[in-house]
């Protein structure tokens, strides 16, 4: 599993990395995130994601939606500590990766961020 790190100094540190994994979760539920907080609105059954946008270094962006196999880029950035993976929010990604995603979708754990992308 890659590193997790949220620190601009240890994004930089990894820019050796083989491939970037940047993504973006757009969701919807019930709750108000900014005034629960990302924990309880992911753990909240009634929240939903609606769908992942990512791209692999430069490539085109793709598209997950719920019912779609979890895209190999994923399993293969968690598996591979080669792989960096970004998200602008990386607080939000990765609670909602772990809380949400892993248990109802069957994505791997945790795959590891840098703020930035």
């Amino acid at each position: 599993m890659l590193e997790r790190t949220t620190s601009a100094s240890r994004f930089d540190q990894r820019i050796d990395a083989v491939h970037t994994l940047h993504r973006d979760y757009e969701t919807r539920g019930p709750l108000p995130l900014s005034k629960i907080g990302v924990h309880r609105y992911a753990v909240d059954a009634r929240t939903e994601i609606r769908c992942c946008a990512f791209a692999v270094d430069n490539e085109p962006v793709k598209l997950w939606t719920p019912g779609d196999a979890v895209p190999a880029e994923f399993r293969e950035a968690a598996a591979n500590p080669d792989w960096l993976a970004v998200a602008h929010n990386v607080a939000f990604e990765m609670t909602i990766d772990e809380l949400l995603l892993a248990p109802r979708y069957g994505w791997p754990g945790s795959v590891s961020l840098s703020q930035g992308g």
